[in-house]
């Protein structure tokens, strides 16, 4: 074609006497037009945003426009906005030639910038700039006419199909996209996958039918476009699916509902026999639609305060520009997200509703929703109200009420569900049961319906039967139809309970959503409160059932104490046996910390305390109430709880010690028998009992009383421990430590009895308090005294040593090498040895216990890589060293002339010019090796000095790699042999076998396999000054040179 030649590049000659790559490149490219590859080269940018200028301006300086061929090339490929051939290459150098055969590059930007915007704007500002983004639609793949008939018509049997049977199309398909083993390509599956997913919908195609929609709907060479394809045969995917890029947002954003298309069909049922499609959000259960603004008002104000849902704040990030709108997609979100979790549904009517209320016209022409005025509305209840108190400081928030009450039936149906809620009040009544928790253990479980208040139909049921009361059939339909207060199916349970139990306090659903001193309902409760604390009064005059005494408001187990100093002796007596902290839990609710806090607070936190130990009356829960009473800050009265705590600490309760029963003497016989050969087998195999018990005490199955196991627990830690008795001794054993009389084993007596060594630290006084903290000082941090009994005849005495691999070098001959050892290692690896031995001194005395000594030298010098283990010789020849004495005349050690001499350091705070004395070189000699391995050893080395030498490298850089990393030897300057042998191989340094056994032998120094790679650099590498080598100023040599 003569008109098409001009915008081809220039066809190479046809003989080519040298071919190269680019030749052949050209010689198998058809032909290219410059004008196509520019528009891809513009969508590729439009799409990356890559700024192509700035690849080309570092091969142009003096900014002339012009760069070389090469140079345009290398430029294109860095930028990586497009791969381009070199026929491509070819054409837009040819495009885009200047004079001197360069290359005019910013033509070529002026065009790429066309597609962001229009040339000459800044002298013509009211201009628009094209849009650009029409050309990145892609179009799908064109078929021969008879193939687009065959195709259209198989797609409309595959859209009546899936609209009849309701299928979602994507869901398959996007599985197969996501698995592990797909190849990852946006809204693409395999051939295979396609027919997978085609056989999961159950679609019935036969082979030539799936060719077919493969080739309509080809992506990627031997993929599928799985979306195009689910748009295609339903239309109601293409509302969010369809990938059309779009610049200008506000075009076609007008919202149905807050959708982009209308959802909602219309008259009739799209599928027979089922009802109509609708825009709701799908929620279980789905509330009656409002039949107008203010009934939706209220019912979101209701929500609001239920949940204490903030309404605002959801709206409020959508509002980037502060004017108090949002977008209709934005405010149905918003609603979304707030009432969404709350079981609240809004339908699509509703929405509408609420959009066209609020509803405000923008400048730019686009329907907005005003939001805070949504909120304002919502807040107040109603239309009309919002922002009172603003308005009105001194006003009152009025309180809300929040309880559904039941539905009113037809006069014959009340009248027959009345009687039957009397006769199940009147069995309650008799039976003394709570009917709530019955109900409430169904709505917290997994089957629930996930409403609040709510149970099912079949769980109410349940619930009865729980009771012992069977419903017939038209008893369960009155109270179905008379509590389905949300008319949803579900059953009102707090409703139902308030009606059959009259003693039932804690279910009116009153709400006061402010809590400020000008409340008229601050510091009070929904009934007021009793002498007892309670918030109704429980005794009734009268005994429902007779014979039977009349019913108290007191905890069971709970015997009045008749003042108030026995009640407090109570309580100081169970605080001080079962190690209470009561403060802590008064703390919780003090949260102003103004020694104050209500009375319902003040009986709950006697009641979670004390509840199980120390059960307390009504009379006198009503004493501590009036003793401690206050006044709180805006109104009501309160309990000074601070000074309940103190009082309950101060107050003295007679000790009373343990006593175990006597049992008769056959019983004694036996437990003395037992206990002895009991100890006889603790003291052979050196068992310790305490954590044994301690784990069963606390455990979930615990019986929930200090240093007391049930005697199930019991027999298990004897077989856990592995002292057999029959169940006869079991039996007496437990009879005899059950020191409460509740069935209970007191494990801390049997300890004492079969362990008399744990007598020490297990000791209680009157209170079950352990007495050992004075005892534990005295033994300089031991629990026991710290010698070693040789308990097993034929086995060598305990030493103190510490378990270690290697051990570095024998015991030392005096006490001088010794310290001189112990400084070198402190100078080396920087051991500050007062810190070991200061957690221990808490008097800051300087002196610490012979046990104490050891365990800080341990922490000091036991790791494996300081090589500087103390035998027990060397242990004891410190502690004879350093001997000193307490004050109330014990034995110990005294550490800071111990760190004084073994670091060598004086005392700078009083002597400041003094300079510490340089700690020797302890580094162990090389291996000294025979003759000939020398001389072979020499070779080696010299070989590796003019490798390294020639090469310039830095040799100790891979060995220090890998001394740092986790699998080394955790020995300063050492590697093992094989990180030895990949760090030469770093260099490319390969050597034998044996020359490399030669290496290992000479530089193992320490004798445990490990190479010292610090002394291997230092023969090799004539340059190395990291060790051993003096330094000039930070120079290797003299940098001034006298004369």
């Amino acid at each position: 074609d003569p008109d098409r030649t001009a915008s081809f590049a220039p066809a190479r000659p046809a003989t080519m006497p040298m071919p190269g790559r680019p030749e052949m490149l050209v010689a198998t490219d058809p032909l290219v037009d410059a004008d196509e590859v520019l528009d891809r080269l513009k969508r590729a940018v439009f799409r990356s945003r890559v700024r192509v200028g700035d690849f080309f301006s570092d091969f142009d300086p003096l900014r002339s426009g012009l760069v070389t061929e090469a140079k345009f090339r290398t430029a294109l490929v860095e930028c990586g906005a497009m791969p381009l051939t070199e026929r491509e290459m070819q054409a837009l150098a040819a495009k885009y030639a200047g004079p001197g055969g360069r290359v005019r590059h910013r033509a070529l930007l002026a065009d790429l910038e066309s597609a962001f915007t229009s040339a000459g704007m800044e002298r013509d500002p009211a201009a628009n700039t094209a849009d650009f983004t029409a050309t990145l639609a892609s179009t799908g793949v064109r078929l021969p006419a008879e193939m687009e008939a065959a195709s259209d018509e198989l797609i409309e049997q595959l859209k009546h199909e899936v609209r009849v049977r309701g299928l979602e199309v994507r869901q398959p398909f996007i599985d197969h996209s996501k698995h592990v083993n797909s190849s990852r390509v946006v809204d693409q599956v395999t051939n295979e996958q396609f027919v997978t997913g085609l056989t999961q919908l159950g679609l019935s195609c036969s082979p030539a039918d799936v060719q077919l929609l493969q080739a309509r709907f080809a992506g990627q060479p031997g993929f599928v476009n799985y979306n195009r394809f689910a748009c295609a045969i339903d239309p109601a995917l293409n509302t969010f699916s369809a990938r059309e890029p779009r610049s200008n947002l506000l075009k076609g954003s007008t919202l149905h509902s807050g959708f982009r298309v209308p959802v909602v069909l219309g008259p009739g049922p799209d599928q027979p026999g089922r009802p109509p499609l609708t825009a709701d959000f799908p929620h279980l259960p789905l509330d009656t639609p409002a039949a107008g603004v203010g009934e939706l008002l209220a019912r979101l104000h209701e929500k609001t305060v239920q949940f204490r849902a903030r309404v605002g704040e959801a709206l409020q990030d959508f509002d980037r520009h502060n004017d108090g709108t949002v977008t209709q997609p934005q405010f149905v979100q918003a609603l979304k997200h707030t009432f969404g979790p709350l079981r609240l549904s809004l339908s699509a009517d509703e929405i509408r509703m609420l959009a066209d209320r609020y509803q405000k016209t923008m400048p730019h022409g686009a329907v907005h929703v005003q939001w805070r005025l949504f909120v304002a509305e919502v807040e107040a209840g109603g239309p009309g109200g919002g922002g009172r108190l603003e308005r009105d400081p001194l006003g009152k928030p009025e309180p809300h009420y929040l309880q559904h009450q039941p539905l009113t039936l037809p006069p014959q149906e009340e009248e027959a569900v009345q009687a039957l809620l009397a006769d199940i009040g009147r069995r309650v009544e008799v039976r003394r049961v709570l009917v709530k928790p019955m109900f409430a253990d169904y709505e917290k479980q997994v089957n629930s319906a996930k409403a609040v208040d709510h149970v099912t139909r079949s769980q109410m049921v349940q619930a009865f039967s729980r009771l012992g009361i069977d419903l017939p059939i038209q008893h369960q339909r009155l109270l179905f139809a008379r509590y389905d207060t949300n008319r949803n199916g579900l059953v009102n349970y707090i409703a139902l309970v308030r009606d059959i139990d009259r003693y039932e306090s804690k279910s009116p659903r009153k709400h006061t959503q402010h809590a400020f001193p000008q409340d008229p309902d601050y510091g009070k409760l929904t009934a007021g409160v009793t002498a007892g604390g309670f918030y109704k009064p429980r005794i009734q005059p009268g005994s429902p059932q007779p014979g039977r005494p009349a019913p108290r408001n007191d905890a069971p187990g709970a015997q009045p104490a008749g003042s108030l100093g026995a009640v407090l002796a109570r309580l100081s007596d169970a605080a001080k046996t079962h190690r209470l902290k009561t403060d802590h839990a008064f703390r919780e609710f003090d949260l102003g910390r103004r020694n104050q806090v209500t009375q319902p607070q003040f009986v709950k936190v006697l009641d979670m305390v004390f509840g199980k130990l120390a059960p307390l009356a009504e009379a006198d829960t009503a004493l501590l109430l009036q003793a401690f009473a206050t006044r709180l800050k805006g109104a009501g009265v309160g309990v000074a709880w601070r000074d309940f705590v103190a009082a309950v600490d101060n107050t003295e309760s007679p000790a009373k010690g343990l006593q175990l029963p006597t049992l008769p003497p056959a019983d004694e016989q036996v437990v003395a028998e037992t206990c002895g050969r009991l100890a006889h087998l603790v003291r052979t195999r050196r068992l310790l009992l305490r954590p044994f018990f301690q784990d069963m005490e606390k455990s979930r199955r615990a019986i929930n009383r200090v240093d007391h196991i049930s005697r199930m627990q019991f027999a298990e830690c004897l077989s856990s421990l592995g002292l057999d008795i029959t169940a006869a001794e079991l039996q007496v054993l437990a009879r005899k430590f059950d020191d409460k009389g509740d069935g209970g084993v007191n494990y801390v007596a049997f300890q004492v009895a079969i362990d008399p060594d744990q007598a020490v630290f297990l000791a209680r006084d009157g209170h079950g308090n352990a007495e050992d903290s004075r005892l534990y000082a005295q033994t300089g941090g031991w629990r026991s005294a710290n010698t070693v009994v040789d308990g097993q005849p034929g086995r060598p005495p305990v030493v103190a040593e510490f378990a270690r691999l290697n051990m570095s070098k024998p015991a030392a001959g005096s006490l001088d090498e010794l310290l001189v050892r112990l400084r070198r290692r402190c100078s080396t690896y920087s051991i500050n040895l007062s810190e070991f031995f200061s957690d221990f001194d808490r008097r800051r005395c300087g002196i610490v216990s012979e046990p104490q000594f050891r365990q800080a030298l341990h922490r000091a010098f036991g790791e494996s890589y300081i090589k500087a283990d103390l035998s027990s010789v060397e242990v004891a020849a410190l502690e004879h060293a350093f001997a000193a004495r307490t004050s109330d005349g014990g034995h110990g050690v005294d550490y800071r002339r111990f760190v004084k001499e073994a670091t060598g350091m004086p005392n700078l705070e009083q002597h400041p010019l003094l300079v510490p004395p340089a700690a020797g070189d302890d580094t162990p000699p090389l291996p000294t090796l025979t003759p000939r391995e020398e001389a072979e050893v020499e070779t080696v080395l010299e070989q590796l000095r003019t490798r390294f030498r020639v090469r310039q490298v830095y040799v100790k850089a891979p060995f220090v790699d890998f001394a740092r990393s986790p699998a080394s030897p955790m020995v300063v300057a050492h590697v093992t042999r094989n990180q030895f042998v990949k760090a030469l191989a770093r260099h490319e340094v390969m050597l034998a076998p044996e020359q490399f056994a030669l290496l290992a032998k000479k530089y193992d120094d320490l004798g445990d396999g490990s190479i010292n790679y610090e002394a291997f650099c230092e023969a090799v590498d004539s340059y190395k000054s990291a060790t051993g080598v003096k330094l000039y100023s930070g120079f290797k040599k003299e940098r001034y040179i006298l004369g």
